[in-house]
């Protein structure tokens, strides 16, 4: 073959395969597979449709397709973004209810899947911390009239014994997001905040873990609404003063209150941790 021989011959091969008929998106997406469930939660929330996000979400809980954890707290995580800018917009009113009918629905299957996979290695802890956080976030939106208390037992009874045995490997958002959240839904499990507080230790003995700021905040207050006073965590907690001059950036004034507002919930008189108030005073008194 001539060099110009072969030079046409590549040439018709490009330009041959420039004009081929290009797969439609929906043969594109049967030959990659259906869309992970969660990826289609999020799509669908995105589109800022709730009542058709809503529709989605019964459909799969009702059809019993395999909503997993990861589905299942997607779809809680943004019922719950939703609602909590919506407490005092009547736009929202209108939800209400069918909102309640998924909640019933989607408590129930994250309570089996607590209950039934709470030993496997599919269930991570961020699933947890997202449920605690959720329900939590829903019970304050006044509108939908959710009660914190045994009302909520049925769904974080098997919550904390799923909690517990993962604790080691929580981070600090996700330690405190969990505590705050039972907490705030009044389900607090003497077990699973005892080990939770051992966990909490160790990244502070550590410095590990990212357990400062808000994460560190939240810890602290659920011990002191749950009015569980573990001398070991708050003695802990005392001895790193220099956690707001290494992390000034990440507490804020408010966070700085919530600390200090549980230690004298909890232990009354602030004397024997002098250091450590003046420590955050000191941090403080810029934010004024």
């Amino acid at each position: 073959m001539t060099a110009a021989e072969e030079n046409g011959a590549t040439g018709t091969s490009i330009y041959s395969s420039l004009f081929q008929k290009q797969p439609s998106r929906q043969q594109q997406q049967r030959q990659q597979g259906p869309k992970p469930l969660h990826t289609e939660f999020v799509e669908t929330f995105e589109t800022g449709d709730l009542s058709g996000f809503l529709k989605l979400v019964r459909a799969h809980l009702e059809a019993g397709d395999g909503l997993d954890a990861v589905g299942a707290t997607t779809a809680l995580h943004r019922l719950a973004r939703w609602w909590s800018v919506q407490d005092n917009q009547t736009a929202g009113l209108s939800y209400v209810r069918e909102t309640l009918e998924e909640l019933v629905l989607l408590s129930h299957r994250l309570a089996d899947i607590f209950r039934f996979e709470g030993h496997g290695d599919t269930l991570q802890a961020r699933h947890l911390a997202i449920t605690a956080w959720a329900f939590a976030t829903l019970s304050r939106c006044r509108c939908l009239g959710l009660r914190a208390g045994e009302e909520l037992a049925g769904l974080f009874r098997p919550l904390a014994d799923a909690a517990i045995p993962r604790v080691p490997n929580f981070d600090g958002q996700s330690l405190g997001n969990l505590l705050w959240g039972c907490a705030v839904v009044r389900q607090v499990n003497r077990r699973l905040f005892f080990v939770a507080a051992k966990r909490a230790m160790n990244m502070l003995s550590h410095d590990e873990g990212e357990l400062y700021g808000q994460n560190l905040s939240n810890v602290l207050w659920s011990f002191s609404q749950a009015r569980l006073p573990n001398h070991a965590l708050f003695q802990e907690v005392s001895k790193h003063t220099n956690l707001f001059e290494k992390q000034t950036q990440q507490f804020s004034s408010q966070h700085i209150t919530n600390i200090l507002w549980a230690f004298s919930r909890i232990h009354g008189k602030i004397g024997v941790y002098r250091p450590f108030f003046d420590a955050a005073a000191e941090a403080a008194i810029p934010r004024l």
